[in-house]
């Protein structure tokens, strides 16, 4: 009977079946499944004839009783049969093959998406995030693990070992993170702490696209895809806590720091090339300090034909004074054309124009070929420039289509490459984090904004919404803490009203 089993079943199986016992073979669905007993072990095994290709497949049942066993081989056939007749892989499907074939999905996103001038598909910066994601965290831990066989258990056991990964996980002897930019090899110095909220939330998400990228090209049954799910952890106090921000002393210190740290570079023969990054920097903070808006989702893609110049009332008959950029109290409408949630009409006060009309000018300069000369920087950042008493205007127009964070040269520079050089800063700045902790990244900046404009109480929370592309309810929930002072200075007795 053993010799007869054997050559029912493809000779390629063969040399898994050495320790099969004389007297355990049965079969079943008409001769398509099989079970049977180890002798080196105590559970059964079965035998499968796929229906796609014929081929015979071994799989465990997991049972000790012979009539349990063959139930659950039934079970596992019947559900490749299912598979097949839904056109799917009845082959388990490695991840990392699946992991694969979405790193192409997202390449090819980011392509489409340039073809479209932007206007197409998810943000080029989060594309990038999600491969990387994918390349250094989720597809080295789960490998080549079948992906039907990839529970919920598994996904909050990978959560935990992506939130330790730099503390005391395989990233914990990693000192420096190397990556390219500009074609030259940057070093940027690794935080050994838990990964936050937002890093464990992107991956989740890209877990939930990789799983859906196995169902659309038939890998697996949508039924059979886990259920991926991410509770943010709560604060020891219970309460969350508010959005990292400066206070207007610390910002106003930093302001003051900017030129000598730009002037410090201009002087440096290594550094003189990072200058107008830097000065690109400086207009960016201010930029995005005065109107909220989100660095990278929204600042990357503003142009300056989405930016129209204007004064106030107040300012129009004023007369010239020392620095021409801010005659009449320009302010400046903005029409931001993609974000988080689609385009958007936004604001900036005085700050925020005199940042847009700064860059201009150095793009001006730049046309003109004053920032070949030795001593520009000097000059500019020495405030002992000799300008021309020529009013408000734009020296050299500006074309249109340009990108506002670009160097003067016109050459485009991304947050996500400016956030470095942001870093840099506050290494050199000495604060890098806030009491709590928490890193700061060019989002403090946003961060910044909604909270000062809540502590002045000259906006309303709704205007602040609308000026940053927020619900209400975010901005109670993450900013509007609890001020008795201000509130108080704010209230009115009722005859006043």
């Amino acid at each position: 009977m053993q010799g007869k089993y054997l050559r029912c079943i493809c000779k390629t199986q063969t040399k898994h079946m050495q320790n099969i016992s004389e007297n355990t073979e049965t079969h079943s669905r008409d001769g398509n499944v099989y079970i049977y007993a180890r002798s080196n072990g105590p559970n059964y095994y079965c035998q499968l004839k796929k229906p796609d290709t014929n081929r015979w497949v071994q799989r465990s049942t997991g049972k000790r009783n012979k009539a349990e066993a063959l139930r659950a081989a039934e079970r596992l056939y019947d559900e490749m049969a299912f598979l097949h007749s839904r056109g799917y892989s009845t082959t388990p499907t490695d991840f990392s093959k699946v992991c694969d074939l979405y790193l192409r999905e997202l390449e090819q996103e980011r392509v489409d998406h340039e073809k479209s001038d932007g206007k197409a598909g998810r943000n080029p910066i989060d594309l990038k995030t999600y491969a990387m994601t994918v390349e250094r965290y989720i597809k080295p831990y789960f490998l080549n693990k079948p992906i039907d066989n990839i529970s919920a258990p598994d996904i909050q056991q990978y959560v935990d070992w992506r939130r330790c990964y730099w503390l005391d996980g395989p990233g914990k002897d990693v000192e420096f993170q190397e990556y390219m930019r500009a074609g030259k090899v940057v070093k940027k110095p690794i935080n050994h702490v838990p990964a936050k909220d937002g890093a464990l939330s992107t991956s989740v998400l890209v877990l939930r696209d990789i799983f859906k990228c196995a169902v659309r090209h038939k890998f697996l049954d949508e039924s059979r895809a886990p259920k991926i799910e991410f509770v943010k952890a709560k604060p020891a106090n219970g309460n969350l806590q508010a959005k990292p921000a400066f206070t207007t002393a610390k910002f106003q210190e930093l302001l003051e720091y900017l030129p000598g740290w730009c002037l410090q570079s201009s002087r440096d023969p290594h550094l003189r090339n990072f200058t107008d990054r830097r000065l690109l920097l400086w207009d960016m903070i201010e930029l995005i300090a005065n109107t909220g808006m989100r660095p990278g989702t929204e600042t990357d893609y503003l142009q300056w034909k989405h930016i129209e110049f204007y004064k106030d009332k107040r300012g129009m008959g004023q007369e010239v004074q020392d620095d021409p950029y801010q005659i009449g109290n320009p302010r400046v409408s903005i029409s931001l054309p993609k974000g988080k949630n689609g385009a958007r009409p936004t604001t900036g006060n005085i700050d925020a124009a005199s940042a847009l009309l700064r860059i201009q000018r150095r793009y001006s300069d730049y046309q003109n070929g004053l920032t070949v000369k030795p001593s520009y920087y000097e000059h500019m950042l020495g405030g002992k420039t000799e300008w021309l008493r020529t009013g408000w205007i734009k020296p050299v127009a500006m074309n249109a289509d340009m990108p506002v964070s670009a160097l003067p040269n016109g050459q485009f520079v991304s947050e996500d490459s400016l956030r470095q050089t942001f870093e840099r800063l506050m290494r050199d700045f000495g604060t890098t984090h806030d009491d709590a902790g928490r890193h700061f990244t060019p989002y403090v900046l946003r961060h910044s904004y909604i909270t000062w404009q809540l502590q002045a109480g000259s906006m309303t929370i709704h205007d602040i919404a609308k000026q940053v592309g927020n619900s209400v309810a975010v901005i109670e929930k993450f900013y509007d803490k609890v001020n008795v002072v201000n509130v108080a200075h704010r209230q009115k007795r009722i005859q006043d009203i």
